[in-house]
């Protein structure tokens, strides 16, 4: 959603019209699209509407791309249920701007979906605790099994970035900032149980992420390296007004700062 910054005066309630572009390439296999500027929901805005429950609750606070609910790292996440779509079985990818405040006590979830018994993991992407670096992958063969790619690059704290996990089929692959930072080999599929949850923000009552998140997606195939350095640079043309220059217009962009909330 988009918020218009104009001169002595503040907009923070978008338009109530806003529709995803199917036609997008950034729409293209989206199982599940959580924006997290909602006032008391964490709503889906994928065709599966996988609604999050928060808990706890996080506030809405303004960060550089608008409202964005903050967790305090120790009980608030979302819970967006159990539904099969958000069940990886092959190639996909997970991508969010976070603006994480701390990460020397826990590790900080980003997403995480259980994947069978003990800690089988379907998928997950988080930052490490005390290094800073994106983790992002999955179980193979059940719990404990881990398959996953850390980052070379250590996030600095208070500042806004954008991570993006891929799994192709070949390689496990990390985008930071719409650059590949680091690539690991892996064939096979995810571990994968049906009706488990998917957490935003926590892992099953620990590991509570610590700062802000938005434009959490899920996508049932892999993002190409272009698409990821589209999604970091232009990650409003999910939306049908700005494709359709309702919103965003080239006279606008000139002369007002937009914050742009996905």
């Amino acid at each position: 959603m988009s918020y218009l910054i104009l001169p002595k005066r503040r907009i923070l309630s978008p338009p109530s019209n806003l529709l995803v572009d199917w036609d997008s390439p950034q729409a293209q296999g989206l199982v599940g699209f959580w924006p997290l500027n909602d006032s008391g929901i964490a709503k889906d805005y994928s065709v599966f509407v996988n609604n999050g429950a928060l808990f706890n609750n996080p506030p809405l606070v303004l960060r550089e791309l608008g409202p964005a609910y903050s967790f305090n790292g120790s009980n608030q996440y979302v819970l967006t249920g159990t539904s099969d779509s958000l069940t990886m079985t092959g190639p996909f990818s997970l991508v969010a701007f976070i603006n994480v405040t701390d990460y020397t006590g826990d590790y900080r979830v980003i997403f995480y979906r259980k994947g069978g018994a003990g800690d089988a993991r379907n998928y997950w992407i988080d930052v490490e605790k005390t290094t800073g670096k994106i983790r992002f992958g999955f179980t193979q063969g059940g719990a404990g099994i881990y398959k996953f790619v850390t980052s070379n690059t250590s996030l600095t704290l208070n500042k806004l970035t954008h991570v993006i996990g891929v799994f192709d089929g070949a390689f496990l692959r990390i985008y930071i900032n719409g650059i590949q930072d680091n690539s690991l080999a892996q064939t096979g599929v995810p571990d994968s149980l049906s009706g488990t949850n998917t957490y935003i923000g926590a892992f099953n009552g620990v590991n509570y992420f610590s700062g802000s998140l938005n434009g959490n997606r899920i996508y049932n195939r892999a993002l190409s390296a272009s698409e990821a350095y589209n999604q970091y640079n232009n990650p409003f043309d999910i939306w049908w007004q700005s494709r359709k220059k309702l919103i965003f217009t080239p006279s606008l962009k000139k002369n007002y700062k937009f914050f742009n909330m996905f």
